[in-house]
């Protein structure tokens, strides 16, 4: 499936302004790659740079994608996911405002509706932040 030609609205349950991934590069089983350009609007950003908060929230909404991506690929509506931990997290350097980060989230392990994913996210050939997440998939079924 071609995941860029996807709304990120059907993969995800934010919504404008509070969404912080653009389109996905790439998603499997193993991996998954988003790409975000930072404009000047965004609620995130402050004096011309996204702040760590925005940067976690691409984190997250970056392994959403992942999931709502298998859900759409086993013909499931996406469900909810919640953030259960994040650790390790590692702040380079803020992003710029008109940077384009690219999020990779890799999978390192899936056990009943838990997932833990390392996260890293580059500006250019830099990586500007990492983590690791546990993210939780609920029941609910997220609205369009």
């Amino acid at each position: 499936m071609n995941y860029a030609e996807l709304s990120i609205t059907s993969l995800v349950p934010q919504r404008p302004p509070f969404l912080l991934v653009d389109r996905v590069l790439h998603s499997s089983e193993e991996d998954t790659e988003t790409v975000f350009e930072i404009k000047e609007d965004n609620v995130f950003q402050e004096d011309g740079f996204l702040s760590a908060a925005g940067v976690m929230e691409n984190m997250a909404q970056s392994c959403a994608c992942r999931m709502g991506c298998r859900s759409i690929d086993a013909g499931n509506p996406v469900k909810i996911g919640v953030v259960g931990a994040i650790k390790n997290f590692s702040l380079e350097r803020l992003p710029r405002q008109g940077e384009t980060l690219h999020t990779h989230v890799c999978i390192l392990e899936e056990v009943f509706n838990l997932t833990l994913a390392g996260v890293v996210v580059l500006a250019g050939d830099q990586t500007i932040a990492s983590c690791r997440i546990k993210i939780a998939v609920t029941d609910k079924v997220a609205e369009d």
